[in-house]
């Protein structure tokens, strides 16, 4: 029996379709990255932009008021809303500097608690001789050196929409983490000493992309997915 020489070609195409479609259903296969992060337990790490209020709450283990003051986010955004959308609605909101917060906020111990003292019936002691009280010296005045951190000094953009980062003071190098949503690619390549041809190189977009627009505007075009991205391409820039 001669076999048409069409069949095997589909044959073929029909058990690749198959194992795909069948791996994504069993829930064996992902395209999205989204499995890879259990949102039932999370770090300030994991966060990302597609997550809603509500995972940071269950993943973090913050309750709703604890996190909504953290943020200044009014009370009427719902829980459902996604990180990347507070961007555009949340003034100075941005998913890593939450990230941030959250992080300074778990380095914080709590306070011990301490166990009520039982009562003790007093015991006469003589008077002991009372110490000088110890002088505090005197605080000295730090210089905080003005960037992209979340606590550093800004000065508002052109359009007085948004927070811009300040220039650092001549010789100062911006570090990774410090690499912002409200930061430019020509800011990122003044400050972090990276050619501004290679950022865009390394993160594949091309010279008309826009270098003096927002990181987290270009997130918003869809031209870029994290402002993670942008760090992890001048950190292999500047190991080179």
């Amino acid at each position: 029996m001669r076999v048409n020489p069409i069949f095997v070609p589909l044959l073929f195409v029909f058990v690749l379709l198959g194992t795909v479609f069948g791996s994504q259903l069993l829930g064996l296969w992902s395209v999205t990255g989204r499995s890879a992060v259990n949102t039932a337990n999370m770090t300030a790490a994991d966060l990302k932009g597609w997550m809603t209020l509500t995972d940071v709450m269950t993943g973090i283990k913050i309750s709703k008021p604890e996190l909504y003051d953290l943020m200044k986010i009014p009370a009427d955004v719902p829980e459902t809303a996604a990180l990347k959308d507070l961007e555009k609605i949340v003034p100075g909101f941005e998913t890593s500097t939450l990230r941030d917060a959250l992080t300074a906020r778990g380095a914080v111990a709590p306070a011990p608690v301490q166990a009520a003292p039982t009562a003790v019936a007093p015991t006469p002691v003589a008077p002991a001789p009372v110490a000088p009280a110890p002088v505090a010296p005197a605080i000295q005045p730090t210089v905080r050196i003005t960037g992209t951190g979340a606590l550093s000094a800004t000065h508002a953009s052109d359009d007085g929409l948004r927070p811009t980062p300040t220039a650092l003071p001549p010789g100062v190098t911006l570090t990774v983490d410090q690499i912002k949503g409200s930061m430019t690619l020509r800011q990122v390549s003044e400050q972090t000493g990276v050619p501004l041809g290679a950022i865009l190189e390394a993160l594949g977009l091309p010279a008309d992309v826009g270098v003096d627009t927002a990181l987290k505007d270009l997130i918003s075009a869809g031209k870029l997915t994290e402002v993670t991205q942008v760090r992890d391409a001048v950190t292999r820039l500047q190991g080179k």
